[in-house]
């Protein structure tokens, strides 16, 4: 009989933005560039075996699908994008913004027991840091 070795879950690390498309000037024409850097910075300086997840446009169902769909792996989530101190402005199937509230949110990521590192870039984003 032979002995099996089970590779555990490759760790994710899950990169998402969400933009406002219905107002130009509320564009922001950088966020495309923020996760190709990011995405670079991981694959020049860690070593597979991971998986890295990107989300351009995201919804919040595409933030929750992605945490269900990898339960347990997600070591690094990094959102780009509107906020304001009380939520998280995620992308709608209208392309309108659709809000996270900075409590409900909070819960989703404490739920995800293989986090390691969030990072949350947008606006006044202080109190969300702080309730995690």
């Amino acid at each position: 009989m032979g002995i099996h070795c089970c590779r555990m879950a490759d760790p994710v690390f899950f990169l998402a933005y969400a933009n406002d498309r219905s107002d130009p000037d509320r564009y922001l024409r950088n966020l495309v560039d923020e996760v190709r850097a990011i995405r670079n910075a991981i694959e020049d300086k860690i070593s597979p075996p991971y998986r890295i997840e990107v989300c351009p446009n995201a919804t919040l169902d595409d933030i929750i699908d992605v945490f269900d769909r990898y339960e347990g792996q997600v070591r690094i989530f990094h959102f780009a994008g509107h906020a304001d101190s009380l939520s998280l402005m995620f992308e709608s199937d209208n392309k309108h913004q659709g809000l996270a509230s900075q409590e409900g949110f909070t819960r989703l990521l404490a739920r995800q027991s293989g986090l390691r590192l969030v990072f949350l870039n947008g606006c006044t984003t202080e109190n969300h840091a702080l309730s995690m």
